[in-house]
């Protein structure tokens, strides 16, 4: 299974396979913030935080995630379906902006 790169949601799986994952998890289930820790982000593909896509994610040069990035530290990857359906990107590290003095 490991080998094969296939998983269906709902299917058994092996004790075996050299997998881990957590029985609570379901196909209704956002991507876990484990998987974006910085030591695990470099050995896996950037993924929807919502539907676990890879396709067409909106990248840093899109005017929303711009805009995201001006008031967090950090954005998780949103694709384009998920966006046009109201999703908004997960955030992490808000950043405080000092007000002017008038």
């Amino acid at each position: 299974m490991k080998e094969e790169n296939l998983y269906v949601c709902g299917d058994p799986m092996a004790d075996d396979s050299g997998l881990v994952t957590l029985r609570e998890s379901n196909c209704t289930s956002d991507v876990e913030i484990a998987y974006y820790s910085s030591g695990f982000s470099k050995v896996v593909p950037p993924v929807c935080c919502y539907c676990g896509t890879e396709d067409e994610l909106l990248d840093d040069n899109h005017v929303y995630i711009q805009d995201m990035y001006t008031k967090f530290s950090k954005v998780r990857p949103l694709c384009k379906l998920c966006h046009e359906n109201g999703r908004v990107a997960k955030t992490w590290g808000k950043k405080f902006i000092k007000k002017r003095r008038m």
